[in-house]
């Protein structure tokens, strides 16, 4: 966050509420809609605490989006105010491409090093292929990790280092509102990722190779990533393609999977992806 006199800069995305001086008192704060229009998970929340902190003043930036978009966005930017009830709106034009240019570094910054010199040009080329997607910087590199793996199909530690990358900034924006879940039936968290990490991804991002997964925890606020289990990773799979289970149906078709596992440790299993928010029961 940058600071001139009274008046606040937050960009966004923020990794450390308390480091950016969130907590600070009786101040101005600006924001641009580029930023926080229809946002869910973390940012979500990170916006009401800012709300009871700040006088907030939402610059109005839409001069990147399209004709096609632009009813969606009015729709979206009218319950934004709603919820943030900004004490003033004001217009602001951004060069798209620059910002962009500057989210790319903040959004893949182990990426861009691996990339080394080529990292400007593939930032380039991806631009230029790439229509806009959404009015958020950010949702315009959800396919970023896929343009990859067009240029380098083979390079499996560079696609899957952006594809952690892209995972852990996709939860603090991605909107999930619209999602039921269904009386006595176990779901899967539907901001759930998995991530395979070889070894040489693990060893640059600092991590023990093995199956992972991302989530956002409602109940806690808060992004989760860790490692799975072989036993969590049974329990997780079952529900793929949408399978209906209860909880005794689930645990009884994992027994079954694994039957070095009794029943017992696998509700001991459950009831943890339970915690942690990454399966769901009504």
């Amino acid at each position: 966050m940058k600071q001139d006199g009274k008046v606040f800069y937050l960009h966004f995305p923020i990794r450390d509420m308390s480091q950016d001086q969130i907590q600070t008192q009786g101040t101005d704060l600006f924001l641009r809609s580029c930023d926080i229009v229809g946002v869910g998970s973390a940012r979500f929340y990170q916006l009401q605490d800012l709300k009871e902190a700040f006088r907030l003043h939402i610059l109005d930036v839409r001069n990147h989006i399209s004709e096609e978009l632009m009813p969606l966005y009015e729709e979206e930017f009218l319950q934004t105010l709603t919820s943030l009830r900004p004490a003033k709106v004001s217009p602001l034009q951004i060069d798209f491409q620059n910002e962009q240019k500057k989210m790319f570094s903040v959004l893949f910054p182990k990426t861009k090093q691996l990339l080394g010199d080529m990292a400007n040009r593939i930032c380039d080329l991806y631009l230029s292929e790439m229509s806009v997607q959404s009015w958020l910087l950010q949702d315009h590199w959800c396919y970023f990790p896929g343009f990859l793996r067009r240029q380098w199909p083979d390079k499996e530690d560079l696609l899957q280092i952006s594809h952690w990358e892209w995972a852990d900034a996709w939860l603090d924006v991605q909107n999930i509102s619209g999602f039921r879940e269904e009386p006595r039936l176990i779901s899967l968290n539907p901001s759930f990722q998995p991530l395979q990490v070889a070894s040489k991804a693990a060893t640059c991002l600092g991590l023990t190779p093995g199956l992972y997964g991302f989530v956002f925890n409602q109940r806690r606020k808060q992004k989760y990533q860790g490692i799975l289990t072989a036993a969590e990773a049974i329990l997780i799979d079952l529900l793929a393609e949408d399978r209906k289970f209860d909880r005794s149906q689930l645990i009884e078709m994992a027994s079954l999977e694994m039957q070095t596992m009794n029943r017992q440790d696998f509700e001991k299993v459950f009831l943890s992806l339970l915690d942690r928010d990454i399966l769901r029961e009504k």
